[in-house]
């Protein structure tokens, strides 16, 4: 089956999306003067990524929305037209209700609502409101006014947490209550998050607070600019896209015409294919290029170490150590520290192969979430942990920008769930459930095999020692014969070999990888049983449920993998 759109691999380059945090005070006037200041901070950072075409860089701005600072800000970003298409993510410190109660005035609680209005996500850390979980309790008024201060730093040390630069509305004064924007300016500090402070009370100026230097404090937003303008390289580069995009598009609906012909909108299919399939087209490309060279470097490197042993083995025994042995000992141990250098800093393959893997099985997940009309969970990705950045956070980011151009899509209905389920089952559960089946059985040969062959080789080196031994207590002063040195030979050699196996083994993660694919074939053998007597509310929380079972895993399999990296030492 062809696709039926023309050009379907047209991809526009993602957008380099940076996201201020913002606070500050409540009490604030809001001038020209501090709105210009304000302006002239996003100048800045757009300076320092000037590489960046005008047209990849955007602006998020994520808040609280508290009244004053964090108004002002948000407000002054999304107005400001040297910086185009702007965004707004809130985070609420507790539910809306409780909220909207912090409000002075009718004019503060309306820039609030129209904010929120014009917001792409909202999260609300609290979803209870205060009444209704300290109902009951003795003293709970004391209670409400301790939790609604904790409240207060909780957004933002979020705040902190998840955003590329901070702006501080602050007057370099100490905090005034728990939560208050010094304790906030303090703890941005101790994560080392960059941050441009403004005194309100000298609005026309402002500095950069870094304790660590500009150039550290920018460091993870530096990683994520170069990650990203990666990914844009390779989406120009990408070898045949129109004929692999239709290989993929056949794929995913070229089972079941019938069925996703009824149950699908035509422009639903359209933006799955023009719009996520070139990307995913990408993604699972530039993974699979570079596990190759990941794996391949890896057991290149395995088979040569043992060849080195071999080599100054035979040298050893055989010729008394001659020095060429050693040269060439010598010129394979540099063979390898070039493939590993190669392969690890130049080409940086074990860490782009896994962010792009984790990347091609988010988007896929999205062909059958729009398919739904189904929206991903807002992504809120820490910027970083513990002082350090976060360098795979660029992936998740990419993929919220990639999601955020489609167009709104049709979604569950009484019509088409019946359709919509059968698709969904068939071409994504069963497709998967098969999948990790087969890899499962396959890794799990690939693991025996291995085991099996290490532990003969291992074996017959234990033969080859006590034969060693034996000729040696019997035939004392023998030891130039061919026969006692080749059990030496062998004797030093097939424990290597045995270690060069299982490093092979253990290198490919064959039984981890194979435990893995069955725990996931298990549930989703146990969701697909959920698609019987479907209901559109249970059609939706199964898709949802299968979603957050991909991204899991896929999750899960980053952090078991991120320790096979390959290392000089072999």
């Amino acid at each position: 089956m062809k696709a039926p759109y023309e050009n379907p691999a047209t991809a526009e380059p993602v957008a380099f999306r940076i996201t201020i945090g913002v606070t500050g005070h409540r009490r604030i006037v809001d001038s020209d003067v501090l709105r210009e200041t304000i302006r002239r901070i996003q100048a800045d950072i757009a300076r320092r990524y000037a590489d960046c075409p005008s047209a990849g860089l955007r602006f998020c701005v994520l808040s609280p929305l508290a009244e004053g600072a964090d108004c002002i800000v948000a407000d002054t970003i999304l107005g400001n037209d040297e910086f185009k298409d702007a965004t707004i993510k809130v985070v609420l410190p507790m539910s809306l209700e409780d909220y909207r109660n912090d409000f002075a005035s009718p004019r503060s609680r309306q820039q609030f609502e129209d904010l929120m209005a014009a917001a792409r996500a909202t999260l609300t850390l609290r979803d209870r409101s205060f009444a209704e979980e300290y109902s009951g309790l003795a003293s709970n008024g004391d209670l409400i006014a301790e939790a609604r201060r904790q409240a207060y730093e909780d957004v933002g040390r979020f705040v902190v947490d998840h955003c590329d630069v901070m702006i501080a509305l602050w007057d370099g004064k100490p905090a005034r209550g728990k939560g208050g924007t010094a304790t906030i300016v303090s703890y941005a500090a101790a994560v080392k998050c960059p941050l441009y402070r403004v005194d309100p009370e000298q609005p026309a100026r402002f500095r950069i607070l870094a304790q660590s230097g500009e150039r550290a404090a920018f460091e993870g937003l530096d990683d994520r600019f170069e990650s990203t303008g990666h990914f844009n390289r390779q989406l120009q580069n990408l070898p045949h896209p129109a004929e692999y995009v239709s290989n993929i598009f056949r794929e995913v609906f070229g089972r079941g015409k019938d069925v996703f012909e009824k149950g699908l909108a035509r422009q639903t299919i359209k933006a799955i294919e023009s719009q996520l399939m070139p990307y995913y087209a990408l993604a699972s490309q530039t993974a699979k290029s570079y596990q190759r060279i990941y794996r391949w470097v890896g057991l290149a490197s395995f088979w040569l170490a043992f060849l080195a042993v071999l080599i100054i083995g035979v040298g050893a025994i055989f010729y008394h150590s001659g020095p060429v042995f050693f040269a060439v000992e010598l010129a394979i141990l540099f063979v390898i520290s070039a493939l590993i250098l190669y392969a690890d800093r130049f080409k940086r393959s074990h860490n782009r192969w896994m962010q792009y893997r984790f990347l091609t099985e988010r988007i896929r997940a999205g062909f059958f979430m729009a398919a739904c009309g189904l929206p991903v969970a807002p992504v809120h990705v820490r910027r970083r942990t513990g002082g350090k950045p976060n360098s795979d956070i660029w992936m998740a980011l990419v993929f919220e920008e990639i999601w955020n151009a489609l167009p709104g899509l049709e979604g569950i209905s009484a019509d088409n769930f019946m359709a919509l389920g059968q698709f969904v089952q068939t071409q994504w559960v069963d497709h998967q459930l098969a999948y990790h089946r087969m890899t499962a059985a396959r890794n799990q040969s690939h693991s025996r095999r291995l085991e099996t062959t290490g532990a003969v080789v291992f074996g017959l080196a234990i033969v080859a020692a006590s034969l060693h031994l034996l000729m040696a207590s019997i035939f004392s002063g023998s030891h130039d014969w061919f026969l006692p040195r080749s059990l030496t030979l062998a004797a030093l050699i097939l424990p290597a070999l045995a270690a060069t196996v299982e490093a092979i083994r253990s290198h490919r993660e064959y039984k981890r990888m194979a435990m893995r694919s069955a725990r996931i074939a298990i549930e989703l053998q146990q969701l697909s049983h959920r698609f019987k007597a479907l209901t559109p509310e249970k059609l939706e929380r199964t898709v949802l449920d299968i979603a957050d079972l991909i991204q899991a895993e896929s999750e899960q399999w980053l952090t078991m993998m991120a320790a096979a990296e390959l290392h000089i030492v072999v």
